[in-house]
């Protein structure tokens, strides 16, 4: 079956939670300002907790800018005093010195136990000592992540790079919404878009009916090529694509199978022990545990998440490790979506879950650090995105989608009633867009109305070579549309 490509253009009505927001997105503050402000600044490692009168000893591991004469610092911490319980030997600290104003200390910011912190130079101790008076609430939206990627930003702004995002243009999709012709399926359960055949356009795997369809993109029509490619005995409730032997090419997980590709068709290949299918929130294939090869992961609604090892032999099943919980599945709303992708600072697998309440970011391992909510993965507090937000995220939905061309995953969370987007500025930190679909409105003519919303598919791909990648929607019916994405401005702010 072909499907012809068509150019009929549909309105968009996307409904956003907030009014319109402004044509640049940014950081007021951004860590520049306050690096270009900073004499000196420096970086040091935490060697002593003493926590019975919240005394931190640092060592000075390098300074950035200015002059620091002494090889250690002390931090007292007044306040907040239950940070204390946070900081540990082997931390880093950044340490800002402000400039000192007549009359008055130089003001002192620091960034330790991942947390901005308002201090003050202490008169005449030996060695150095700072005072913290308070928490900097205020510094948090500059850079909302941990103190490991702080370290590293401020290394980049020594040596005059500059990787952190700090604003962006809202002129996301505004190229309109395009309807791409109907395909041979109904009530997808999951649209996912992957080269599979090596040219270099982006083919369609759907789900449904707890079987998959693949159709191939021929530039001007998709194919319906389930049977010639041998995928019609897959079947499986979720769909996975990765390179699981390093070839190149895209292999497929379905369900509890892992179909082989070798370029012109699949076969099957190993397995995993995917216990309980049904409740899978979200599946993926990706190394999890660092050697290079693709794995395969299951986050159940439960919290609880399992890895299965890929050994490098594709005739046998992959080893089940011992499932990790990642939340307490009776604390809190319950989980709706969920998305693995490389969300957080370390390069490391990391995950993306949906609540009715909000987004929070967890890490596969130690290393990743805490749960991450809206505060730290944005500046923004809970209620400033409640107000943003006032409908919540009720049955939302996720996708992983490179919006401005980056190579790094943004965050497309869809609601009941409108859409919000978390725009990556690079180590773990995210612009909020509260109003994502606002250069699309009142684009086009009047025709049907087009929502990524409950029974429609969603699925991210860069269709025109650009490197920004568009939305395609796939509705109950099996009409495929595209909503557009133009190349546009991303920046680093001032």
């Amino acid at each position: 079956m072909m499907v012809r490509v068509g150019v009929a253009m549909v309105i968009a009505v996307l409904v956003a939670w907030a009014s319109p927001a402004a044509g640049v997105i940014k950081v007021d503050m951004p860590v520049s300002r306050i690096y270009a402000t900073g004499n000196p600044v420096l970086v040091g490692k935490v060697t002593g907790v003493k926590a019975e009168n919240r005394v931190v000893d640092v060592e000075v591991a390098e300074v950035l800018k200015g002059q620091f004469g002494a090889k250690s610092l002390r931090v007292q911490i007044v306040q907040p005093e239950q940070l204390i319980a946070k900081v540990a030997v082997g931390q880093p600290v950044v340490v800002f010195v402000g400039r000192a104003v007549p009359g008055g200390a130089a003001p002192v910011t620091l960034h330790l136990a991942d947390t901005w912190l308002l201090a003050e130079v202490v008169a005449g101790a030996q060695p150095p000592a700072f005072r913290v008076m308070q928490e900097k609430r205020d510094q948090w939206r500059s850079f909302p992540g941990r103190t490991a990627a702080m370290v590293r930003i401020v290394g980049e702004l020594k040596s005059r790079k500059r990787t952190l995002v700090d604003q962006i243009e809202n002129k996301v999709f505004r190229g309109g919404v395009k309807e791409l012709g109907k395909l041979k399926v109904e009530k997808a359960a999951y649209l996912v878009a992957a080269d599979v055949n090596g040219d270099k356009k982006a083919d369609l795997l759907v789900g449904a009916g707890g079987g998959v369809r693949l159709f191939i993109n021929g530039g001007g029509a998709f194919a319906d090529a389930t049977e010639a490619w041998g995928l019609t005995p897959a079947t499986g409730a979720r769909l996975a694509v990765g390179d699981v032997n390093g070839d190149g090419k895209a292999d497929v997980l379905v369900g509890k199978t892992v179909w082989m590709n070798d370029g012109g068709k699949f076969a099957k290949g190993p397995t995993i022990d995917l216990a309980d299918e049904g409740n899978v929130l979200a599946l993926a294939l990706a190394d999890v545990n660092g050697d290079g090869r693709a794995d395969a992961v299951a986050l159940y609604k439960t919290g609880e998440v399992v890895a299965f090892e890929n050994g490098g032999a594709m005739d046998r099943p992959w080893a089940r490790r011992a499932p990790a919980r990642l939340w307490d599945e009776k604390s809190g709303d319950a989980a709706t979506d969920a998305t693995f992708g490389d969300w957080g600072d370390d390069g490391r697998l990391h995950v993306m879950v949906l609540r009715a309440s909000g987004v929070t970011r967890y890490a596969l391992d130690g290393g990743g650090g805490e749960a991450a909510d809206i505060q730290r993965l944005t500046g923004e507090t809970r209620e400033g995105f409640a107000k943003m937000c006032p409908k919540g995220l009720k049955n939302a939905r996720g996708w992983a989608i490179d919006i401005d061309g980056d190579g790094r995953l943004d965050y497309l969370m869809v609601g009941e009633e409108g859409m919000v987007m978390l725009v990556n500025r690079g180590f773990g930190a995210y612009l909020l867009n509260p109003d994502v679909g606002a250069a699309m409105k009142g684009a086009g003519e009047k025709a049907a109305v087009v929502l990524p919303k409950a029974g429609v598919a969603c699925a991210a791909a860069a269709l025109r070579g650009d490197r920004f990648e568009d939305l395609l929607m796939l509705d109950e019916g099996g009409r495929l549309y595209e909503a557009e994405n133009p190349p546009f401005k991303a920046g680093e702010g001032e």
